[in-house]
């Protein structure tokens, strides 16, 4: 049974640190947005597909956190 707590916790503090690098991706994208608004030079903005995947991961993980919660 003192497996299973052990377990649980590592596991808490995993989802715990998912969800600070999910608030880091979604920081870095807002600020490279307002940086890209910011910018004399009008170009269209333009995500690869690599970071809007993790942009999208990232806003799913921690709006499933904000309305289920981080634990399990």
């Amino acid at each position: 049974m003192d497996i299973f707590v052990t377990l649980n916790v590592l596991i808490n503090k995993v989802l715990f640190v998912v969800f600070f690098m999910a608030c880091l991706v979604i920081i870095r994208q807002v600020f490279l947005f307002i940086r890209h608004l910011n910018n004399p030079e009008p170009t269209p903005y333009s995500i690869d597909k690599k970071s809007l995947l993790y942009l999208g991961l990232s806003v799913a993980f921690i709006l499933t956190s904000v309305l289920k919660g981080i634990g399990l």
